[in-house]
């Protein structure tokens, strides 16, 4: 469980998820099971050491969620549409998320975030909705460099087909490619 380690500054009770942030204070975040869009389960999904956040998942009434990415000091937050996955050296981070064949209530899109001044800035999007693939599986080969999974949605019998690809900074423009 992630927030067994977090080093005591997470905890839940009950219906509460609680965070303690280095400035004093404690970030609460509060289930609500209200059926439809008021529906939201926080999670604790874990630290982002190197870009000094706490990432939350919450859980909503249809989809697979969001992460609400938390400073560890300020508790200033950001919502993203996928698990963050940070950079070697902290300066950014990426995620991806697949729509998938169901429901389509998932956003299906490449995101890369700069972390300037501890604050998260989008500096790449890619939708992935009009392609003919989704990514995922990030893994950051180095701070410019993710490899990840294209897949490729075959039927509902068969699992998606997976092709390596790349995503790198070349120059100031993060180019996708086959690997």
């Amino acid at each position: 469980m992630a927030a067994a380690r977090a080093d005591g500054k997470v905890s839940r009770a009950g219906s509460e998820l609680q965070i303690k942030l280095l400035n004093g204070k404690t970030a609460t975040f509060l289930d609500d099971t209200t059926a439809g869009l008021k529906f939201f389960l926080p999670r604790y999904a874990g630290y982002l050491k190197p870009s000094h956040s706490h990432a939350i998942h919450i859980l909503q009434y249809e989809g697979s969620g969001v992460y609400i990415v938390l400073d560890d000091s300020t508790g200033d937050s950001t919502i993203v549409v996928g698990k963050p996955i940070p950079s070697p050296d902290g300066t950014r981070f990426v995620l991806m998320s697949m729509a998938g064949a169901g429901g389509g209530y998932d956003a299906s899109v490449i995101e890369i975030w700069r972390v300037i001044d501890r604050k998260p800035e989008l500096e790449f999007s890619y939708a992935t909705e009009g392609s003919s693939w989704e990514a995922s599986d990030p893994v950051w080969h180095d701070s410019v460099t993710i490899d990840f999974d294209k897949n490729v949605f075959l039927s509902f019998e068969k699992p998606y087909k997976k092709t390596p690809a790349r995503l790198a900074l070349v120059g100031a423009t993060w180019v996708i490619s086959d690997r």
